[in-house]
C-alpha cells in the first residue's frame, strides 16, 4: 500500500463546495446578523437624536445663563 492510499478518502474537492445544507445555515446566520446590525444601526440613530436634543438644551442653557449675567 502505499503513502497516498492510506487515511480517509476527501469528503469534497474544491470544485464542489460546501454542502447545501451548510449553505443555506449560513444565509440564515447572515440574515439574522444583518437584521440584528439594522436594530443596533436604528438604536445608535436614537441615540444621536437624544445627543443632539441634550446638546441644544445645554447651549440654550449657557445662553440664558450668559443674558441673565448680562442683566
Amino acid at each position: 500500500m502505499s503513502a497516498k492510499s492510506k487515511g480517509k478518502p476527501s469528503s469534497s474537492c474544491p470544485a464542489e463546495g460546501p454542502p447545501v445544507a451548510s449553505k443555506t445555515k449560513v444565509k440564515e446566520q447572515i440574515k439574522i446578523i444583518v437584521e440584528d446590525l439594522e436594530l443596533v444601526l436604528g438604536d445608535l440613530k436614537d441615540v444621536a437624536k437624544e445627543l443632539k436634543e441634550i446638546a441644544d438644551l445645554a447651549k440654550n442653557l449657557e445662553l440664558n445663563g450668559k443674558r441673565n449675567a448680562y442683566s
